[in-house]
C-alpha cells in the first residue's frame, strides 16, 4: 500500500469515527432521561447530558461547582436519603447497581416531579468505585401506560414494605398484624396476654423501624405487605 493510499485510508477511518461520535452524542443528549456522572469522593457531578441541564435548570459547570449542594437544592428534602444512600452503597458495595424513586424540581421552580433513577459503577480505582453513571427518568406527567405503571409501582411498594418488615421481630410482626386488623392496644394486649405498656413499647419500636408516624400509616403498610 502506497503512502497516499495509507493517508486516504486513515482519513476514511477518521471520518467514520467522527460520524460515529456525532451519532453517539446525538443519542446521549436527546435521550428522554437525565444522564450524568457523579464523583463519589468529591460528591459532585462531573459530566451530564443536555437533558439534565434543561430538566434541572443548572449547567454542568454550575452543578459541578455546587458539589453536594446541587442535590440538596434539586431533590425533595424527604428524598435526600437517595443520593446519601447511594454514596454509602458504593463505599462498601454489595451489588454493583443502585436505584431509587425520588422527587426533584427545576431551578427556581416550586413544582416537584417524580423520577426513577439507576446508577452503576463507571470508573474504578484499586477495585473501588470512584465515579458512577446515573440515569434518571421522569415519571410525573410522562406515563401513557397508566394501568401498567400503577401495577409496577404497586409491586415496588410491596417489595419495599417487605424489606422494611424484615427488620421486625416475631412479636412485632404479631402486633403489626393485629394493628392492621384494627385492634386497639388494649385488645392486642388481651389477645397476646401481655401488658398494655409492652404493646405500646412494641408499637413505638415498630413505627421507628418502619419510619411511620401514625396508626393509619401502619395499617396501610400492613395491608400493602399482605400480613393483615
Amino acid at each position: 500500500m502506497t503512502q497516499n493510499n495509507e493517508i486516504d485510508e486513515l482519513k476514511k477511518r477518521i471520518e467514520e469515527l467522527e460520524k460515529r461520535l456525532e451519532f453517539l452524542n446525538a443519542v446521549v443528549h436527546k435521550l428522554p432521561a437525565n444522564i450524568y456522572v457523579s464523583n463519589l469522593n468529591e460528591k459532585k457531578i462531573v459530566w451530564c447530558n443536555h437533558k439534565h441541564e434543561v430538566s434541572t435548570g443548572y449547567t454542568l459547570k454550575e452543578a459541578s461547582e455546587m458539589g453536594f449542594e446541587f442535590f440538596q437544592q434539586t431533590i425533595h428534602p424527604d428524598d435526600l436519603n437517595i443520593p446519601e444512600d447511594s454514596i454509602q452503597h458504593y463505599s462498601s458495595p454489595i451489588e454493583n447497581d443502585f436505584g431509587g424513586i425520588f422527587r426533584t424540581r427545576r431551578k427556581d421552580s416550586t413544582d416537584w416531579k417524580w423520577y426513577a433513577g439507576w446508577a452503576t459503577t463507571f470508573v474504578e480505582k484499586e477495585e473501588k468505585p470512584v465515579e458512577i453513571l446515573c440515569v434518571d427518568v421522569e415519571l410525573s406527567g410522562s406515563m401513557h401506560t397508566i394501568a401498567q405503571s400503577a401495577e409496577a409501582l404497586k409491586e415496588v411498594l410491596t417489595f419495599r414494605n417487605k424489606y422494611l418488615i424484615e427488620k421486625l421481630t416475631g412479636r412485632e410482626l404479631e402486633i403489626l398484624k393485629h394493628v392492621g386488623n384494627g385492634l386497639s392496644n388494649k385488645m392486642i394486649a388481651e389477645e397476646l396476654n401481655i401488658s398494655l405498656l409492652t404493646v405500646q413499647t412494641h408499637r413505638r419500636n415498630i413505627r421507628e423501624k418502619l419510619s411511620t408516624s401514625n396508626t393509619a400509616e401502619l395499617v396501610a403498610l400492613a395491608k400493602e405487605s399482605g400480613i393483615s
